[in-house]
């Protein structure tokens, strides 16, 4: 959906899926890129982090660049 400009109605699916599945990492990992696409910093970063907690390394390629801007 997002990749079909339809970022609203993919935060949506995102915000259902997590509420009914709160340890899927993929989801959490999905909806950072999302929110960091759209440059919502704050949110993506929570979902990132949550996503890292989940095991998804990748995560945190972008954590380390959150901190990298906070320097």
């Amino acid at each position: 959906l997002a990749q079909l400009g339809k970022t609203k109605e993919a935060l949506e699916y995102f915000d259902k899926a997590l509420h009914q599945t709160k340890g899927y990492a993929k989801g959490w990992f999905a909806k950072g890129i999302v929110l960091y696409n759209i440059k919502q910093f704050d949110e993506s970063r929570k979902s990132f982090e949550k996503a890292s907690k989940l095991g998804i390394k990748r995560a945190d390629k972008y954590l380390k660049e959150f901190d990298q801007k906070d320097d």
